[in-house]
């Protein structure tokens, strides 16, 4: 009963020490936006993938946070902490853990609801890496008639991919990299 206390109290060290490490480096970090489109009820891909020159360890923490601080996933040396999850995003959050040492920590955030629209933040501490993405969920998606065939009225449906925001592509990113660069060599 010890033991197990003991390795409780180091589990809830270990994640305050995380959490504090990765909201004291997202003040520093280099991000872009990223505006993604939904559609209600239907599953949307938050993108977060890292291409910088830090290697990622194979025991990576990140966190997925929205802007009321919600926590949709947690990820401590490499194992998810699941009772931090807020609990609007329980069940509904998944990932892609095969990908993590290629530098891609996307989610896919299931059956968007009209409340999901938001301002979602993806935070790598160990490689100084932060990504922010908006998304904003709208009306159903709606069947429409694409072509007759053999008497039956056949429907497809559209079908939403995330678009990246034209104003914030990588010239924005660099501008933002060229002044963080400049206010580092004055101060």
């Amino acid at each position: 009963m010890v033991d197990l206390q003991r390795e409780a109290g180091e589990l809830t060290l270990t994640l305050c020490a995380a959490l504090i490490w990765i909201f004291a480096f997202s003040v520093s970090t280099v991000s872009c936006q990223i505006n993604i489109k939904g559609l209600i009820g239907e599953d949307v891909l938050l993108p977060c993938i890292y291409n910088g020159r830090n290697s990622i360890p194979e025991d990576v923490s990140l966190l997925w946070w929205d802007k009321q601080k919600k926590v949709l996933l947690t990820l401590v040396n490499g194992t998810p902490v699941s009772r931090v999850q807020h609990q609007n995003f329980r069940g509904r959050v998944v990932t892609f853990s095969d990908l993590y040492r290629r530098g891609n920590f996307s989610i896919v955030l299931q059956n968007v609801q009209q409340s999901d629209s938001n301002d979602y933040t993806c935070n790598v501490p160990q490689v100084y890496f932060q990504r922010n993405i908006t998304l904003t969920v709208s009306g159903k998606r709606s069947l429409v008639p694409a072509l007759k065939s053999k008497g039956f009225d056949t429907m497809t449906t559209k079908v939403l991919t995330p678009q990246l925001n034209q104003t914030s592509s990588i010239s924005s990113c660099l501008h933002l990299i060229l002044l963080l660069i400049l206010l580092s060599f004055s101060g």
